[in-house]
């Protein structure tokens, strides 16, 4: 769990055990080739703190992206995703609660992406920014891809004050943008505002 998003970490540790005499990891064959199961939102526990700032209006929808794959998806309250994992493989996925902005405006934000705990990075979030007019306002350590969920493409971005390029995949609702270096000097994190 982090401030503003959680993690979900899925393995299939098949063939693989502990030799307590040896002292190290052995590996066998297994009978099946992969396991497969689901994931929802609410399998991370405590996602409904992260949501705070959402507001008691919060239908329990979250943005899943799969860090492996690059895959984003928006599931409903108790919606399932299937995951399929060959033997060792493994899956990790940020999970953000989605604000309604306006309508037909929805946003999540994930973080440094490429990132196991893509989310981590996400220090502020304060939704209705620029004068309240349906902006997101995001306090980001570190330095990298980021990227947020958002069902409509953003007006503009500034990083810093300054007017950032964006890209934006409209099927998925993917945005990113890239946080080249670290923050300027005295700033622990990166001001990044979406205006929608």
């Amino acid at each position: 769990m982090n401030k503003h998003t959680g993690v979900l970490g899925v393995y299939n540790c098949q063939g693989a055990a502990w030799n307590a005499v040896e002292k190290i990891t052995m590996f066998h064959e297994t009978k099946s080739e992969a396991v497969t199961g689901h994931i929802k939102g609410r399998d991370v526990h405590l996602i409904s703190e992260a949501a705070a700032d959402i507001g008691p209006e919060w239908n329990g929808d979250c943005a899943v992206y799969s860090q492996a794959r690059g895959g984003l998806v928006v599931l409903a309250d108790n919606e399932t995703l299937p995951v399929s994992l060959k033997v060792l493989e493994h899956e990790v996925f940020t999970v953000a609660p989605v604000k309604d902005l306006a309508p037909g405006v929805r946003f999540a934000p994930l973080g440094l992406i490429d990132m196991f705990n893509a989310g981590g990075a996400v220090e502020e979030l304060k939704y209705g920014a620029e004068g309240g007019k349906g902006g997101v306002a995001l306090g980001v350590k570190g330095c990298g891809r980021f990227g947020a969920y958002s069902s409509a493409q953003p007006r503009g971005c500034t990083v810093g004050g300054n007017v950032r390029e964006f890209e934006y995949e409209s099927g998925p609702g993917l945005v990113t943008l890239n946080l080249g270096g670290l923050p300027g000097e005295g700033e622990k994190v990166h001001h990044v505002v979406f205006e929608f």
